[in-house]
C-alpha cells in the first residue's frame, strides 16, 4: 500500500493520450484492502485494467489432472503436496460442475471471453498492435525448470493451456514486435519473446521479495510497456535471461545446488 500511495496522483505521463495501468491479479486477500487499493489505483491512472487473480478469489485444489506440467516431477526428494503447500486451496468452493479435477474450471473462464468475441474482432481489424493480459500463465516456458524450484509442484498450478490458445487466436499479426503478452502470479520478472509473442511478468511481489530477490526493487515499476508504440527494449530479469542463453532441459530433475541445500535442512 505505502508503493501505491507513493504513485503521483494523475499519473504524471506526457504526450497524446491517457495514462493506462494493467493490473495482472494478486492485490489483496481482503475486500477492504482491494477496494482501497484499487481506489488509489484509479485516481493515480487515466485507466486501469484488471483481471483477477488467485489471491483476489482463490482458485486451486489438489488432486486431479494438472494438463498444463507437462514436464517430468522431481521425485528425488518428498516435496510437500498443493494442499499443503498452497492455501489458496482451503478458502474457495466450486459449484458441483466446476471441479478442479479436470479441466473444467479453466475452460469455464476461457470461455467467459466468448462475450467479448465480436469486441474482439473489431479491435483486430483497427489496430497494428495489441496487448493482452493474463493472471496466470499461458506457457510453461515461462516459468523456471522444476529442478530450479523452492517448491517443484508449482507449475502444477500455475497455468492453462486454454489461455495460450485464447491469446494465439487474438494475435493474428504478430510481426514486428505487434503482439504483447501480460501475465502474474508466479513473481518471476520475466521479458522474453516466444513464437513471435513478447511476455512480460513485472511483479510487485511481496516486500520479503524484493529485499532479497532479482526483482530489482521496486523503483522501476510501474514498467512501461506501450508508448507511441510497444517499449523495444527487452528489460533484463534473471530468469528469462537465463533461458535466453540456455535451452530448457524438463527431463533433468537433479536439483539445482540452492534447491538441493534447502531440501537439505528444512526435509
Amino acid at each position: 500500500m505505502d508503493w501505491v500511495l507513493r504513485l503521483p496522483v494523475g499519473g504524471g505521463g506526457d504526450g497524446v493520450g491517457i495514462d493506462a495501468l494493467v493490473v495482472a491479479g494478486d492485490v489483496a486477500e481482503t475486500r477492504d484492502n482491494f477496494a482501497r487499493t484499487m481506489a488509489a489505483l484509479r485516481e493515480r491512472f487515466g485507466a486501469v485494467f484488471y483481471v483477477p487473480g488467485n489471491h483476489d478469489l482463490w482458485l486451486r485444489r489438489e488432486n486431479g489432472r494438472y494438463s498444463f506440467d507437462k514436464e517430468k516431477d522431481v521425485n528425488s526428494v518428498r516435496v510437500p503436496s498443493l494442499e499443503m503447500a498452497c492455501k489458496d486451496f482451503h478458502a474457495c468452493q466450486w459449484p458441483p460442475d466446476l471441479a478442479n479435477e479436470d479441466e473444467a474450471l479453466a475452460l469455464y473462464f476461457d470461455k467467459l471471453n466468448d462475450r467479448n468475441q465480436d469486441a474482439i474482432e473489431e479491435v483486430k481489424k483497427s489496430s497494428k498492435q495489441i496487448l493482452t493480459f493474463s493472471h496466470f500463465v499461458p506457457r510453461q516456458e515461462l516459468c523456471p525448470e522444476k529442478r530450479m524450484l523452492y517448491y517443484p509442484n508449482l507449475p502444477k498450478v500455475i497455468g492453462s493451456d486454454f489461455l495460450e490458445r485464447r491469446l494465439r487466436t487474438i494475435h493474428d499479426n504478430t510481426k514486428h514486435g505487434a503482439a504483447c503478452h501480460v501475465f502474474g502470479h508466479t513473481h518471476f520478472c520475466w521479458d522474453s519473446v516466444v513464437d513471435e509473442i513478447r511476455y512480460v511478468q513485472a511483479p510487485l511481489a511481496y516486500p520479503r521479495e524484493r529485499k532479497r530477490r532479482m526483482n530489482g526493487g521496486d523503483g522501476w515499476l510501474p514498467f512501461c510497456i506501450y508508448r507511441d508504440g510497444f517499449n523495444p527494449e527487452i528489460y533484463p530479469a534473471l530468469w528469462s535471461d537465463y533461458y535466453n542463453k540456455n535451452r530448457r532441459e524438463p527431463e533433468n530433475t537433479q536439483l539445482a545446488p540452492w534447491v538441493a541445500k534447502y531440501f537439505s535442512k528444512y526435509y
